[in-house]
């Protein structure tokens, strides 16, 4: 298991129906490029096998009753690829002023908390002949950093792009109630000691901040 961090665990606590905290994006495809033209079950296999070797989209979250820390993220034993890719189209005319309201529908619907917190919607019906790709992760999954990255990881430039080979990628792995509950409660006992050791540290900030401000600059 993996347990959240407490910034990440506060977009889980802080999310509510009217204030989703997931981070969208969305790319547009020429499918005049892809080697035997486009077809949605080919892109679906084609991210199924990258996403192999990427564990962000494959850990789903845990929690006990009795866990007095952040919860933690497990591997998602009954992972399959088609509950979070969807094929939609836009309506007629099927310009960027569909497509704009149409993504929009689908960033205001909430992440099944229950499955990995992220979904990709494949958009067809555009007039240009493009084809759109909108992605939702959860914020607290991955920050705009680690999105770009996934992004660039699940992206080509090339037509016939090599295989996603990664030795490292390593799951979140799995973990019962009682181990969750016995791994928050040692994380509670410790957290006085390791704010304890952050304190020297930032009252030697304080002055620095201090100067700053006063001098209108932004903090360090």
């Amino acid at each position: 298991m993996q347990r959240l961090s407490g910034l990440d665990a506060t977009f889980l606590y802080l999310e509510t129906p009217t204030q989703l905290l997931h981070v969208c994006g969305l790319v547009l495809l020429d499918p005049s490029t892809i080697p035997g033209g486009y077809d949605y079950r080919k892109l679906l296999r084609e991210l199924d096998s990258r996403m192999a070797t990427m564990p962000t989209f494959r850990r789903k979250l845990k929690d006990s009753r009795l866990n007095l820390d952040y919860p933690v993220w497990v591997d998602d034993h009954d992972f399959d690829i088609e509950r979070h890719c969807h094929r939609t189209a836009v309506p007629a005319p099927g310009t960027h002023a569909e497509l704009a309201e149409l993504a929009g529908h689908i960033a205001s619907q909430p992440l099944d908390r229950s499955r990995p917190l992220w979904e990709m919607w494949v958009i067809e019906g555009l007039a240009d002949g493009q084809i759109a790709v909108m992605s939702k992760i959860h914020h607290s999954a991955a920050d705009g950093v680690t999105g770009a990255n996934i992004l660039a990881q699940l992206c080509s430039l090339e037509p016939d792009s090599p295989a996603l080979v990664d030795p490292t990628a390593q799951g979140a792995g799995d973990a019962g109630t009682l181990d969750i509950a016995i791994g928050g409660l040692m994380a509670v006992i410790a957290r006085p000691a390791r704010i304890a050791r952050l304190v020297p540290g930032g009252i030697a900030m304080l002055p620095k901040w201090v100067t700053r401000a006063r001098k209108g600059e932004a903090m360090p």
